[in-house]
């Protein structure tokens, strides 16, 4: 053999040449089981493999730029504003196929594995400070480096029904001794399609005249990087703390009308209901480690002498 012939060899035997490894993630969801198909087309050579194994993991990363970070050095204690990278594992799974056997020279061949994901498993995310996201790594062990598709990265919604909110509960906002309470319900809001809200008023003792009834929608991102070095001044003395930094930040606003100028009677009730569709490129609710994603809607009436806004209620809103 040539001494190009030994490198392709070596080659071959470091990086796992002996075949080709490929995956496909069918339908993935985090509502139930799906299937991963993993395929290999073997070298010139027949290969030897033990098993045939499937790694799945999920990772949170949080990516913030121009933090005040506290260090000390010879110069002494001082702040400066740094580019922040945060990671950690929300999840981890491997599965495997046993006692495969010899593979012929040239054959192409295929097995599918049956994966459902943790309770609990987080969507994919893509967000402004925070991302999380699966990737998929198969591999067949043979003696040597093994053959692998390297990790692969998959999007997986977060599945299953859309979840309403709480609804009418009696919980509203009451206002000037109890002349009006306010509640909104968001009825299976979810980032496909238009999705219903509606608006409940109580009034009280009073007859009330309303200017305008509207609804204000937002959702904020959050995250929170922990043991973060931060400078601590207490008189002539200065040091270093490791403490917890909040980040908050808006990513959506915007406010609908629901009704006009309208009167209002003592002890009456009244309900509207609004179709909302989310913006193109929204992103979906996310309760993660160190990171959420939240979306709130609140229903305001604007009342001669007195306005009116229910608490800010949450919408869990689903990407199916």
């Amino acid at each position: 053999m040539g001494f190009f012939g030994k490198l392709k060899s070596i080659k071959n035997l470091v990086t796992g040449g002996g075949a080709t490894v490929t995956l496909e993630v069918l339908e993935p969801t985090l509502a139930g089981a799906f299937q991963v198909r993993v395929q290999a087309n073997v070298g010139e050579a027949a290969l030897n493999v033990a098993r045939v194994y499937l790694k799945v993991r999920g990772r949170e990363e949080i990516e913030l730029t121009d933090v005040p970070t506290a260090i000390e050095d010879s110069q002494g204690i001082r702040v400066e504003e740094r580019h922040l990278h945060r990671s950690q594992e929300t999840g981890r799974q491997e599965y495997e196929i046993d006692d495969i056997g010899t593979l012929e020279a040239g054959s192409e061949n295929e097995w599918l594995f049956d994966v459902e994901l943790s309770a609990g498993s987080l969507p994919t995310f893509d967000g402004e400070l925070f991302r999380h996201g699966w990737s998929f790594y198969a591999g067949l062990d043979v003696r040597g480096n093994d053959p692998d598709s390297g990790w692969v990265g998959v999007e997986i919604a977060q599945g299953g029904e859309a979840v309403s909110s709480p609804g009418f509960d009696g919980a509203g906002h009451a206002v000037s001794g109890g002349r009006v309470n306010l509640e909104v319900e968001a009825v299976e809001p979810n980032l496909e399609g238009p999705f219903q809200l509606r608006v409940r008023a109580v009034v009280g003792s009073q007859d009330l005249e309303i200017q305008r009834v509207y609804l204000q929608i937002r959702s904020v991102e959050e995250v929170v990087v922990d043991n973060l070095p931060t400078l601590v001044e207490e008189g002539m003395e200065v040091y270093i703390e490791q403490e917890d930094l909040p980040v908050t930040i808006n990513t959506h606003a915007e406010e609908l009308e629901v009704d006009g100028s309208l009167q209002l009677q003592a002890h009456s009730e009244h309900e509207w209901a609004i179709d909302l569709t989310l913006p193109p490129g929204a992103n979906p609710s996310y309760q993660g480690e160190a990171a959420r994603h939240i979306w709130q809607v609140q229903a305001c009436l604007v009342a001669i002498g007195n306005d009116a806004c229910s608490r800010w209620t949450p919408m869990w809103v689903a990407n199916r």
